[in-house]
This record gives C-alpha cells, sequence and structure tokens, in this order.
C-alpha cells in the first residue's frame, strides 16, 4: 500500500513541477564549459557543444539568496541572482551558462536533488537590472541607499 502512495505522490509532485514551469516558462539552451589545461599548467573553460533546449522556470532571488553588490576594479558592479527550476529529468551542471538579451548567465551552484524537480542558482552581473527583476526589487535597493539602480521598474512591469 506504502508503495503505491509513494508513487502516486511522486506522479502528483512532479506534475506541480511541471504546472509552476509552465506557468511562467523560458525556453532556455544551456552551453556546458569543460575545464582545459593549458600549456604551463594554466587552465581554461572551453564552450562544448550546448544542449537540447529545455522549458525552465527563472525565479529572482530566493530563500537566503540576495543581490549584493561587489566592488570590481573601479567600479561596484551589481550581482543578480537567481533560482532555475526544472523537469527532474533536465539536463543542467555547474557552470552551463546562457545568453539573453547580451546578459550572460551562469549555473553557480546546483541544490540537493529530489525525484520531482531539479533547482540551481544562477548568477549573472552588471549595473542594472536585467529585465526580469521584479518591479519590487529596485524600489528595495533605493530605500537601502543603493544609488545607481534605475529609479523606475523596468518593462515589461512598468505601468503607464
Amino acid at each position: 500500500m506504502t508503495r503505491v502512495w509513494k508513487r502516486r505522490g511522486l506522479a502528483e509532485l512532479r506534475r506541480n513541477t511541471w504546472w509552476f514551469i509552465d506557468d511562467s516558462p523560458s525556453m532556455i539552451r544551456l552551453i556546458p564549459y569543460k575545464e582545459v589545461e593549458r600549456p604551463g599548467g594554466t587552465h581554461e573553460w572551453v564552450p562544448q557543444k550546448p544542449r537540447k533546449p529545455q522549458e525552465f522556470r527563472l525565479i529572482p532571488g530566493g530563500a537566503n539568496v540576495s543581490d549584493g553588490i561587489e566592488p570590481m576594479e573601479g567600479a561596484d558592479i551589481s550581482k543578480w541572482l537567481y533560482h532555475l527550476v526544472g523537469q527532474h529529468d533536465c539536463e543542467m551542471e555547474i557552470g552551463d551558462t546562457w545568453v539573453w538579451k547580451n546578459i550572460q548567465y551562469r549555473i553557480i551552484a546546483l541544490l540537493p536533488e529530489v525525484n520531482w524537480e531539479r533547482r540551481a542558482i544562477v548568477t549573472t552581473y552588471g549595473k542594472a537590472p536585467p529585465e526580469n527583476v521584479p518591479p519590487w526589487l529596485p524600489k528595495i535597493r533605493a530605500a537601502q541607499g543603493v544609488s545607481h539602480y534605475p529609479k523606475k521598474p523596468v518593462a515589461p512591469w512598468s505601468t503607464p
């Protein structure tokens, strides 16, 4: 009896993940990178053959993950973090990247695996938030005294 319930429960969880992703899907073609040793003992990350396009859901921020400002040679650059949610059988690895609107996204961590979904932590850098940042985030940053964020939310959340 318990095995039947476990199978039914797993099927329900996988169906719920599919519905969750389908509510706001992003078709993403991840590009894996492989570390290659070069002469002299240095290493280089070389792009590999892109994976097949897959549907994911990209969620800004997340539990215990926040955006921050990182000092880079003479400039402060904002670091934006996301959760990437995929089906239980999706292909993703640490170091995979994709580019959208000239912004590169990189998987920096995989969350512990469960049998109904896969999650990863994704990061990107830039002075202004990418367009898929929720409208309340720039307002929170402005209230914290961070001045280089846009004063108005970025479209498509802008209201007339």
